[in-house]
């Protein structure tokens, strides 16, 4: 239609059927049309806008969007006065207008390329940790740093680090809480960035890493009693999907090492100073070569060896 318009003001003009100025009209023949930024992100705004424009005036503006050399979005009127225009980038591309300019005194148009917008997705997330969350070994968090300008996060989950990942949510916030997860499975998480673009999510960044985690559930300690002046007996409920459990040792609450593992939910713990205070503690862990996933500690029990 732009386009049609100018053509049919001309004709009238030539046909003497609009009166014309007492002198004669300057046609427009040159305008300049600038962009910013010099590069921009996936949902970022982008700015193009005419200046030095010569000819009679007012002015009328329409907008083309080229990304690379293929025309991308149409604008079939001109918008009076609008000299500046605003669009934000739905996906990766490079980016540029073509205005067309439409002097209203002359009926005259002329069009004009801007430079190209390098549009680029947002760098990826780098996952922080995939660990057991909880006591019941069902759910893992998964936490990952915050990337500038993203309105939002995918969290996508699979079975295999190559294999397929599906969607399992949304979020704003740069961590995730995934329930309803089998006790001893190993899972994978993905995150990429979303901005949302005229109401659109639009996906606006790569996907960062495959980390894997396994949900393993908390130990509770049973019992634990001393069996002589230098051991100790304890034993533990039994955690679903565990390969073995690690027994951490120490003399205070605050400063426990691990000491033991096992396969079994109790063992004698050897080799302590007679008649002294111990603090114990277990935890469970899954073996995926080679790769150890542990769940979380349990709460410490204390004891005291025989004299």
């Amino acid at each position: 239609m732009k386009r049609w318009l100018s053509i049919t003001l001309c004709a009238l003009l030539m046909l003497g059927l609009l009166p014309l100025a007492a002198a004669p009209a300057r046609m427009i023949t040159e305008a300049s049309v600038y962009a910013s930024p010099s590069s921009a992100y996936v949902g970022d705004q982008l700015n193009w806008w005419v200046q030095n424009v010569f000819g009679v005036g007012p002015y009328s503006y329409s907008w083309d969007i080229y990304r690379g050399y293929s025309l991308y979005k149409y604008d079939s009127t001109y918008h009076e006065g609008l000299w500046d225009y605003y669009w934000y980038a739905p996906e990766a591309g490079s980016f540029r207008v073509k205005a067309w300019v439409f002097d209203a005194g002359t009926g005259n148009a002329i069009t004009r390329l801007s430079s190209f917008i390098p549009v680029y997705l947002r760098p990826s997330p780098v996952v922080y940790q995939v660990s057991s969350n909880g006591t019941s070994g069902n759910s893992l968090y998964v936490d990952w740093n915050d990337i500038y300008g993203a309105d939002g996060y995918e969290v996508w989950r699979g079975f295999s680090r190559l294999g397929a990942y599906t969607l399992v949510a949304t979020t704003t916030n740069s961590y995730f809480y995934s329930y309803g997860l089998t006790p001893g499975t190993q899972y994978f998480f993905k995150i990429r960035t979303f901005n949302w673009v005229g109401g659109v999510r639009r996906v606006s960044g790569s996907f960062s890493g495959a980390y894997a985690g396994i949900p393993i559930g908390k130990p509770t300690v049973y019992s634990l009693y001393p069996t002589g002046r230098e051991r100790v007996f304890m034993s533990w409920s039994y955690v679903p999907g565990a390969t073995g459990y690690q027994i951490f040792l120490g003399t205070s609450p605050y400063y426990m090492n691990a000491v033991r593992t096992t396969a079994a939910t109790s063992m004698t713990v050897t080799g302590l100073t007679t008649g002294r205070n111990f603090y114990l503690a277990v935890k469970a862990y899954r073996r995926i070569a080679p790769n150890t996933y542990y769940g979380p500690q349990s709460d410490y029990r204390f004891v005291q060896t025989l004299r």
